[in-house]
């Protein structure tokens, strides 16, 4: 009768975890994830989910509210075994899956480490939702375009006190002047504002507007009288400067192309041509491409894993029933071993889930601090060390996380940690193998070097495989060691069965992501941020050919350095979003040179 009652306790406390945790984890979800000094304009102004369209909101909401659970569920399964080693907490066994919500959303004295698990997850799962990245690659595409005034020049918008400080002259300045830039703030503040007033958000989020375009509107308005007083100095010398009013203009209009840009990406379906809203405010922009299926290459890569493994688990223990040999007796067989294909399979899917977590995390890191790649004849080349370096950090969180999934599913009796630990030290190997093809793919496919699908597919399934093979005999000889016992026997000879059978489930972990990784990072999405600078790229070529009328002579300008750009060559500085208006500025002022 107790134990039905603790029972009965245990399930209703987790279940109100499972609750409490997935409401937290709702408005939790809305916080930035940003750090200070990461986007001065983002971090503070906008929160998440003005960040993201709503179908990556809530996609990636759903996927963070399903890791937090996930988190609560191992500690609920881990710690009434942990409490049980503690006279004084044995007690609370039945009702711990509540203490550890609890301690989860902080309502208990909070734990730094559980906070910063918490904290991964949701940058984890803003950064699958583009958060911010998309809302920066759209403001630097909205940046970079060209921008018709012509909506703009008539006598009634001129009157509009959105409009006070422009003079005619402006629509006419040169790209990257502190004319233009006041121009093109003016306009686009004033569309703003006459949407926000007239309620026309049919491509629009009106929400988005009220909260933020009369914000806009007033750092334009603290601007005009530093403008005024730009004119008058301008009027007297004519080759005055005042850089920190190009700063300040310059500001403004990232914060407005950043505002726009989510207003129009939050309003769109999946079939909107997002391009044909930003034109109507006068940005020249082409048409939008197709979007591409939303893939989430990690998650989908270990989705095939856990299903081959599944199958590989099911059809070993469907031929040790046919009793074509005599299985040995720690293969599974019988029908007391009808689960181990589900806890084989979902052992790798956290072991090599980790891996791969761990290897994206690391090589997108070095990827930001510019530590990634070698450089040499202006090519990005590999580097094999950082392969052997995700190798040994993957070995080790893959680890920990083999240790992680002992205590949940056979927790030591006999205190014996020493052994336990030893025991997982063998299987080490197999993650390190998965993190290091991981990113080694990522390369390859980022890069356009990808080898033949032989070379792809064969070598990081004999790599596991033989991870695999290494494994069992030291398992073996410490299950022996540790064993005094003359059942079950394990001894290599006695479990050959066995170990083929690790070394086909290394393989067949290798074969799986080697097969979908490389053809999937080929094919999936392009980082927004990678896609707005070949944008820029591609909109400086079209200008230089407009203004030069031929390929050689505009091939020409773009390869030459010039001291304006830092003597870097045109088409390498347009990659720099600072530079990249000053670029277009060169050729509109040898326009300006040619006319006169």
């Amino acid at each position: 009768m107790d134990a039905v009652l603790l029972n009965a306790t245990f399930t209703v406390c987790i279940a109100l975890g499972i609750v409490i945790v997935a409401l937290h984890s709702m408005q939790k979800f809305q916080e930035s994830t940003l750090k200070k000094g990461e986007d001065d304009f983002i971090a503070p102004l906008l929160i998440p989910k003005y960040l993201a369209t709503r179908e990556e909101y809530s996609h990636a909401l759903i996927w963070y509210m399903a890791s937090m659970v996930g988190v609560l569920g191992a500690m609920s399964v881990m710690g009434p075994s942990l409490l049980k080693l503690h006279p004084d907490l044995k007690n609370y066994e039945s009702v711990a899956p509540l203490g550890f919500a609890l301690l989860l959303v902080g309502v208990l004295p909070n734990v730094p480490w559980l906070q910063d698990i918490e904290w991964h997850l949701r940058r984890f799962w803003h950064e699958r939702a583009y958060i911010p990245a998309a809302a920066r690659a759209t403001a630097d595409t909205l940046r970079a375009s060209s921008f018709g005034f012509s909506a703009y020049k008539s006598d009634a918008v001129l009157a509009s006190p959105s409009m006070r400080g422009i003079e005619r002259t402006d629509f006419d300045a040169p790209r990257g002047s502190v004319e233009y830039g006041w121009a093109r703030l003016s306009c686009l503040s004033y569309e703003l504002g006459r949407r926000r007033d007239a309620g026309d958000t049919d491509s629009v989020d009106g929400e988005l507007l009220d909260r933020y375009a009369s914000d806009i509107a007033l750092k334009r308005q603290a601007l005009e009288a530093d403008l005024a007083r730009y004119r008058q100095e301008k009027a007297g010398n004519k080759f005055y400067e005042n850089n920190q009013l190009q700063t300040n203009i310059a500001a403004a209009l990232r914060q407005i192309h950043i505002l726009l840009g989510c207003a129009v990406r939050m309003k769109a379906s999946r079939t909107t041509d997002i391009s044909a809203a930003f034109r109507s405010f006068g940005f020249d922009l082409g048409p939008s491409l197709p979007a591409v299926g939303n893939q989430d290459l990690i998650i989908e890569g270990l989705a095939v894993m856990t299903t081959s493994l599944l199958v590989l688990m099911f059809a070993a223990w469907a031929a040790a029933a046919t009793q074509l040999w005599q299985p040995s007796e720690i293969f599974p067989h019988g029908a007391l071993d009808a689960s181990k294909p589900f806890k084989w399979a979902f052992s790798a899917l956290i072991v090599h889930g980790i891996a791969v977590l761990t290897a994206d995390w690391m090589r997108a890191r070095l990827l930001r601090k510019g530590r990634w790649f070698a450089v040499a004849a202006q090519k990005r080349q590999p580097v094999a060390a950082n392969y052997i370096r995700i190798g040994l950090v993957c070995a080790a969180t893959g680890y920990i996380a083999l240790c992680i999934w002992g205590l949940i599913t056979s927790p030591p009796t006999d205190l014996n940690f020493i052994f336990f630990a030893q025991q997982r030290t063998a299987f080490a190997l197999l993650p390190a193998a998965t993190g290091a093809f991981y990113a080694y793919h990522l390369d390859n496919a980022e890069l356009g070097s990808r080898p033949s699908r032989l070379w792809e597919v064969g070598s990081q399934t004999v790599v596991t495989a033989l991870c695999g093979l290494a494994a069992i005999p030291v398992w073996l000889a410490l299950m022996a060691q540790a064993t005094q016992a003359p059942h079950p026997d394990y001894s290599v000879t006695a479990n050959i069965d066995f170990m083929v059978l690790v070394t086909l489930f290394g393989a067949v972990v290798g074969a799986s992501l080697a097969w979908y990784l490389p053809k999937a990072a080929a094919s999936r999405r392009c980082d927004p941020l990678a896609e707005a600078k070949e944008a820029r790229i591609e909109m400086l070529r079209t200008a230089a050919f407009d203004r030069f009328g031929s390929k050689e002579s505009s091939k020409r300008w773009l390869e030459q350095p010039h001291p304006a750009l830092g003597n870097r060559p045109p088409e390498d500085a347009a990659a720099d979003m600072e530079l990249f208006p000053k670029a277009l500025g060169l050729l509109h002022q040898r326009q300006l040179d040619i006319a006169a």
